[in-house]
């Protein structure tokens, strides 16, 4: 069985991706290793004062295609084909695939079962200024993913306002009835 999680930015989808016990593909680590890959190319399309000490900067990447969508649809020209296709080749029964943009990047269709994670937005904004992110940052970063996960059809929704204890238990016993 292959499980995607999504969310938004902060929701908690690497607690719950992880308490399934199925090995993670995390798309947002592959998206790094990308950014690296098609750093050349980013910094052509974006400025080299993305890239610090010759590695492409995510916040300061960032702060430049969340304010314009014009910039992140041109990001996300050059790094998503790549991203797609590192996690098809490591998608294989027994997964799960923790992503953000689950359905924009199509990879909901690899999916028998999704979960989708929800955070109340204020706790989710306090977890992301402990991270080091600023208050805009955070509110773009979750209106465009917000967008995206619109359109999903959850097999599992898992609010996650309560302890880590107390999600993890939701997500095994639903995974219980899914086996």
């Amino acid at each position: 069985m292959i499980i995607g999680v999504t969310g938004t930015f902060g929701s908690g989808k690497s607690l719950v991706a992880g308490s399934i016990g199925f090995n993670v593909i995390d798309v947002d680590r592959i998206g790094h290793k990308v950014l690296e890959i098609k750093k050349d190319e980013l910094a052509q399309a974006f400025g080299k004062e993305i890239l610090v000490k010759g590695k492409v900067s995510r916040r300061r990447l960032g702060r430049i295609v969340f304010s314009n969508s014009i910039k992140l649809k041109k990001l996300n020209s050059i790094v998503h084909p790549q991203l797609i296709l590192e996690v098809k080749q490591k998608a294989k029964d027994n997964c799960v695939i923790d992503a953000a943009l689950l359905c924009q990047l199509g990879l909901d269709k690899l999916c028998d079962k999704t979960i989708l994670v929800k955070a109340n937005k204020k706790i989710q904004i306090e977890r992301l200024l402990n991270k080091g992110y600023s208050k805009t940052q955070i509110e773009n970063v979750i209106a465009e993913q917000e967008t995206a996960l619109g359109k999903l059809k959850a097999d599992l929704i898992v609010h996650n306002n309560k302890t880590k204890e107390e999600v993890c238990v939701q997500v095994k016993r639903w995974l219980k009835k899914q086996q």
